[in-house]
């Protein structure tokens, strides 16, 4: 698999929706827990993508920490079309791989440290909300508890926080 594999993946799921289409709303979450290094790579990822489209009103990006499941009432709300989740996971990858996950085979997906299942926090979302939804998987590598992001995790941390808006806006 090609290192661009989860952008084009990217580019090709959201471009059905927002073609013809000038209410899509996108919603990001950046989901982990900092406190056990590599898994604070959503969280991350998220705050650096918040303050690189901070005026984006089609845009709604949360750092929602190792509980994503309370932001709900606030996806409510903003009504998205699709939402992107950003989470480390152990995918048997090399780490700092940036995977793009379909929702239907987040079955196969360990992701780290959290009180939802992603496969249940899916569900509740696309039946509830009626969005589309997808995953970046950052695989991680270090998962002390108070350590901090691994050089492979940082990377990858970086090049979503710079690819994602270019990919959102063209």
């Amino acid at each position: 698999m090609s290192r661009t594999f989860w952008r084009a993946s990217l580019k090709k799921k959201l471009k059905p929706l927002t073609e013809n289409n000038p209410g899509f709303r996108l919603a990001i979450l950046g989901i982990g827990n900092e406190l056990w290094g590599d898994d604070g790579a959503g969280n991350q990822a998220a705050r650096r993508i918040q303050r690189s489209i901070h005026q984006a009103e089609a845009v709604l990006v949360i750092d929602a920490g190792p509980s994503p499941e309370v932001y709900s009432g606030v996806l409510r709300r903003f009504r998205p079309d699709f939402v992107l989740l950003i989470d480390t996971v152990r995918a048997a990858g090399a780490p700092g791989r940036i995977s793009w996950v379909e929702f239907s085979d987040l079955e196969g997906v360990s992701a780290l440290t959290h009180g939802m299942p992603l496969t249940v926090l899916g569900q509740f979302l696309t039946s509830e909300l009626g969005v589309k939804l997808g995953l970046l998987g950052i695989e991680g590598e270090s998962f002390e508890l108070g350590g901090s992001l691994s050089l492979p995790v940082r990377r990858a941390v970086n090049t979503v926080a710079k690819e994602l808006p270019k990919i959102i806006f063209g």
